[in-house]
């Protein structure tokens, strides 16, 4: 089975989830949520369909999150200045505090995950890596519609 792409990639997905769900409990937030963190860390002031397209994760479960998270005071909702219809999500300042500790986390599990690999090896895995995602990615589209 460790020639099969499909299966290895699950088996990955699966312990480097479980890894960042133990290591980030502590900071009392649903799975997804670190991934939310992590992405408004790098571009604050994105949409719930824009944050969601980037996790992988469907409207409904975004909301539920979202609302999660505000209720919270880790996430503010501001209009859009685009569009006046829809809004914007940013960090608070205690958002950002867990973003920057969910981060070091996630270093951390890609330092156990990457470890004995080359500076070349880590380049070269993110790029064959990233085509597979374009080919996936594009494959759904495809099918969506």
């Amino acid at each position: 089975m460790n020639h099969s792409f499909h299966f290895l990639i699950m088996k990955i997905f699966h312990y480097t989830n479980r890894a960042m769900t133990t290591k980030t409990h502590h900071l009392d937030l649903f799975p997804g949520q670190p991934k939310i963190l992590q992405i408004l860390l790098e571009h604050d002031g994105q949409s719930a369909k824009e944050i969601g397209k980037q996790c992988v994760m469907d409207k409904s479960t975004m909301t539920g999150l979202i609302k999660k998270m505000e209720a919270r005071e880790l996430l503010t909702r501001q209009p859009s200045a685009q569009d006046k219809r829809s809004m914007d999500i940013f960090l608070t300042e205690k958002g950002k505090e867990k973003a920057l500790q969910v981060n070091e986390i996630g270093a951390l599990i890609d330092e156990q995950a990457l470890y004995g690999f080359s500076d070349e090896e880590k380049e070269t895995l993110f790029n064959l890596l990233n085509r597979v995602l374009e080919n996936m990615e594009v494959n759904h589209e495809t099918k969506s519609r």
